[in-house]
């Protein structure tokens, strides 16, 4: 019994800790899940910031461009003449730096921002060669240019000449730091590091600026609006991160956070670290009630082995009859001797059966009177032994319980 008992208690521990660690690795994968769908939400909301901006600031190119669209002279004219209304200070989009014309050889024309521009000449800019070599590109992102203390980034748009020549270009530029407000209203993690990225894979914004290898990882060519995420150890730092993207709607743009695995693990820790101490205490009131059942199943194993010790090796003759029909169920080495039946012969036969009583014995050992009395002690009868012979003795009995 304290073999079955061990054995369920392997059991129990096994099924607990079984239980445990597939909850608290369940816990991690859905941890890791949320923490995915969180930074992907917020790629979202940025995504939507920065496709707000560029196509505002592209359709307002646009609209200026359509004020004269064969004459690179007209158009830097019609700028001048909406100094007024297009200042720094009233730019449609709070996003917006500044708007400029500029002419087939990077010299700017006009600006909102005064004669000379904020970009200076931008012949050689990857944005204004990408628009003069490429003319079914519609428009062009550049690369952050350095004003001052300004980040800014170029949107850039083509004007060609009534022969279809290209003649120069009129250029957006989206202020960062209005980029970097806007996620200040954002409950994100203080860890992440938001990205703003170009099909080639150049970095055109981040957010904070310097924040360790934290450069995200892209799964899709930008473009495609489905995001995802992904998990990557950095080479640099040994950090492991997640990575989130999506896609800049109908742009050549991609959004990524990238946030510090640990970072996103803080409540899934938590809550392991209750269900680890919730276990311990049932492991440990387990094992001490296991040690209880033990102890008391090994005393009553040992005074069941002292039992059939004294039972079996006893000289005087000794029976164990059921109660409820009165079937034999075990007698020691004495009375089969006494009786001369073998052990095979009589198991689970009654007295009757057996023809052990006469009349008389019957009548000296009374059931009903053993049930009332629950013992009955040194009554004489005769009984009869296996080769029918007689035999006299003076025989007592007790009610026990036996096997529940």
């Amino acid at each position: 019994m304290s073999i079955g008992l061990s054995a369920l208690f392997a059991v129990v521990i096994s099924t607990l800790l079984g239980a445990t660690a597939w909850s608290i690795w369940r816990g991690y994968q859905q941890a890791l899940t949320h923490a995915g769908r969180d930074s992907v939400n917020f790629a979202r909301i940025l995504s939507e910031r920065v496709g707000h901006s560029v196509e505002s600031a592209h359709e307002l190119l646009l609209q200026i461009r359509n004020l004269s669209p064969r004459s690179t002279v007209r158009v830097g004219e019609e700028l001048r003449a909406l100094k007024g209304t297009l200042s720094a200070d009233s730019l449609p989009n709070p996003e917006l730096y500044a708007i400029e014309a500029y002419d087939d050889f990077g010299q700017v024309v006009a600006s909102t921002r005064g004669r000379g521009g904020v970009l200076g000449k931008i012949g050689d800019a990857d944005f204004f060669v990408g628009l003069r070599e490429d003319s079914a590109t519609a428009i062009q992102i550049g690369l952050p240019q350095q004003v001052g203390e300004t980040s800014l980034i170029p949107i850039a748009t083509a004007i060609y000449r009534t022969n279809g020549a290209f003649a120069g270009a009129l250029v957006a530029t989206i202020d960062t730091a209005r980029l970097r407000r806007a996620l200040v209203p954002l409950d994100s993690n203080p860890s992440m590091v938001f990205f703003l990225v170009r099909a080639d894979g150049k970095i055109l914004f981040r957010e904070p600026a310097a924040t360790g290898d934290a450069a995200p990882i892209l799964l899709s060519p930008p473009g495609a609006a489905e995001g995802g995420a992904v998990r990557t150890i950095s080479v640099a730092d040994g950090v492991e991160r997640l990575h989130a993207y999506t896609s800049v709607q109908a742009l050549p743009l991609t959004v990524a956070v990238s946030t510090p695995l640990s970072a996103t693990m803080d409540g899934w820790r938590i809550e392991s670290g209750k269900k680890v101490a919730f276990t311990a205490a049932v492991l440990i009131f387990t094992t001490l009630l296991y040690l209880m059942l033990l102890r008391q199943l090994t005393r009553v194993e040992r005074s069941e082995a002292q039992f059939q010790t004294v039972f079996r090796n006893s000289p005087i003759p000794a029976t164990i009859f059921a109660v409820d029909g009165g079937a034999l169920i075990d007698a020691n080495r004495a009375f089969f001797e006494m009786t001369g039946y073998m052990r095979d012969e009589i198991i689970g036969k009654t007295a009757h059966e057996m023809g052990l009583w006469d009349e008389r014995g019957t009548r000296v050992l009374q059931f009903k009177e053993l049930i009332e009395k629950g013992t009955v002690r040194e009554r004489e009868a005769p009984f009869k032994r296996r080769g029918g012979e007689l035999g006299f003795a003076s025989f007592s009995a007790q009610l026990v319980e036996f096997h529940g």
